[in-house]
């Protein structure tokens, strides 16, 4: 379940469904051109907004800029011509104004869904941040996080414009520090229980962003990742097989890094 094989960006690829999350549309570390060439170089049937779509509650310095709007515009083209665009929210976007752009933009909005796949496995599919650990969702926790992360990523950008090269002190130590945040939390395994309790095979969120696809706990627990660090989606194939894929902003190459 490693890296598999490499999309090149000669034609778009087909796919049945498509679930992202965490793109903290508004947050100063937001990627949301890199996800914008993304999604332009999918098609879906159906496209899943696994939370922490907006950044609207932290507490952290904002910025809304073009690309962001571009990829509301996007999504909401896909929706006019026939694709389903389900938001799901998270702990960041879980508020009336997120309820509000998805009445604007046509999308289904809900808390959780169940999905099933063309070889019919069944998903139970949410953010996921009402299985994490109470502290680590709290509000104070959830600020300190995000300003520490927006420093880190400030740090590359200063130390690169130095530099003149991309540095990614964020990107080694912010993986880091979720995996420590994930050592005895038991989020996956109350993941787990409330897919079998749903009667569903696996589990499609996001939350944590650590981009994941295993069979453990007796599901399969499949993890979005980011558009900050990550830059992951989860997909279903034509074929009805689940992948994790990551883009690549600097080749627009598209690498199947494992599946299910």
């Amino acid at each position: 379940m490693h890296s598999l094989r490499t999309e090149t960006a000669t034609a778009r690829l087909a796919l049945r469904a498509l679930f992202v999350s965490d793109l903290h549309l508004g947050a100063l570390t937001s990627r949301a051109d890199a996800f914008l060439d993304f999604l332009r170089r999918v098609e879906a049937d159906q496209i899943f907004l696994v939370g922490d779509i907006f950044e609207m509650w932290s507490g952290a310095p904002t910025r809304w800029r073009r690309p962001q709007t571009s990829v509301l515009e996007e999504l909401g083209a896909r929706r006019a011509a026939g694709v389903q665009v389900m938001y799901l929210p998270g702990n960041h976007d879980d508020s009336p104004r997120a309820a509000e752009f998805a009445a604007d933009w046509g999308f289904e909005h809900k808390p959780h869904h169940l999905h099933q796949t063309l070889s019919g496995a069944r998903y139970l599919v949410l953010h996921g941040d009402q299985f994490d650990a109470r502290v680590l969702r709290s509000a104070t926790m959830t600020r300190v996080g995000v300003r520490l992360e927006g420093m880190l990523h400030g740090m590359d950008r200063s130390v690169g414009r130095w530099r003149r090269r991309r540095v990614r002190i964020a990107g080694r130590v912010v993986p880091r520090f979720h995996r420590l945040m994930l050592v005895g939390n038991r989020y996956q395994q109350r993941l787990a229980q409330a897919a079998q309790t749903h009667a569903c095979h696996g589990v499609i969120c996001g939350h944590f962003h650590l981009a994941a696809l295993h069979r453990r706990h007796g599901i399969v627990y499949a993890n979005c990742g980011d558009w900050i660090d990550s830059l992951t989606a989860m997909t279903e194939g034509t074929d009805g097989i689940l992948r994790l894929m990551r883009w690549c902003p600097q080749t627009r190459d598209l690498t199947v890094v494992a599946q299910a």
